[in-house]
């Protein structure tokens, strides 16, 4: 066989490689050079996503080749990030290979991919697609319920005084006599207090695939939720994966005389003591 014709049937085995009835800029040369490696396009699906941590995350990747898929190319995928991963896959003859990985830590990740299609040992075409993102979160929330109960106490002064119209007594021996006294007894209102109580259950809800440890804080605080009033409530919880965890309270307040007497519930649900803030919630106290 001629080297012009061998020339012939090496493209067309290309041809046949990719799965696609020509390749742009594929070509070969007389005189054994190698054949030029043809341009393949990568696309990654979704170009970004959320999701809780600890749960799957599947990109599809599509290989094409002027329009054409392309089946056969091997398909390295690699996430760098919050997470790092690696994995590989062959495209079917639609063109598309899956990737799946779990991330475990919150943040966002940037996932790329490279394809390669080898022909009995050559390459014969290879390309990159443009990155995706992902962004990982805890996957928690809170929610909470409140009742209020108020308590008005008043507050009395007494005071007593003792009157009589018979001051003294003049009595000689072996007399008697009799004094008529009055007793007086004054009440005055010194004032009133009034002491709220506010009564509920916080739940903390996990959507992660990642039991959690969640750090509570509720506070009540005037309607317009400015001014805090009593102290807050803290509590840890652990907060099993694609589960809940409750926690109880109870907050006691005296309510200052310039307060209108509404307020609202403030609940933050937190990494750690001192934060980051994962979900907060806010109810009236009816």
């Amino acid at each position: 066989m001629t080297g012009f014709a061998r020339g012939l049937a090496l493209v067309a085995a290309a041809a046949i490689a990719l799965s696609v009835t020509a390749l742009g800029q594929a070509r070969f040369e007389r005189g054994g050079r190698a054949l030029d490696v043809a341009p393949l396009t990568v696309t990654l699906s979704p170009a970004s996503a959320v999701n809780p941590i600890g749960t799957p995350h599947t990109v599809t990747a599509t290989v094409t080749n002027q329009g054409n898929p392309v089946a056969g190319a091997t398909v390295v995928f690699r996430v760098t990030g919050a997470n790092s991963a690696t994995g590989s896959g062959t495209t079917d003859a639609n063109g598309i290979a899956l990737f799946t990985y779990t991330g475990v830590q919150t943040g966002q990740d940037t996932i790329g991919a490279q394809a390669t299609l080898v022909d009995n040992g050559t390459v014969v075409g290879e390309g990159s697609s443009d990155p995706v993102t992902k962004t990982w979160n805890t996957g928690i929330s809170v929610s909470k319920d409140a009742a209020g109960t108020r308590t008005i106490t008043t507050v009395y002064t007494w005071s007593i005084s003792k009157s009589t119209s018979t001051p003294a007594l003049s009595l000689g021996i072996g007399q008697s006599g009799v004094a008529n006294y009055t007793l007086t007894a004054t009440r005055t209102n010194s004032g009133m207090t009034t002491t709220d109580s506010v009564t509920g259950t916080i739940t903390v809800a996990n959507d992660s695939g990642i039991a959690q440890q969640v750090f509570v804080r509720d506070q009540v605080r005037t309607s317009d939720g400015q001014s805090p009033r009593g102290a807050p409530f803290t509590t840890t919880v652990t907060v099993p994966a694609h589960g809940t965890a409750p926690a109880t309270y109870d907050i006691s307040f005296d309510q200052p005389s310039a307060d209108s007497g509404l307020y609202t519930n403030h609940v933050d649900a937190l990494a750690g003591s001192s934060g980051p803030v994962l979900a907060s919630a806010d109810v009236s106290i009816p």
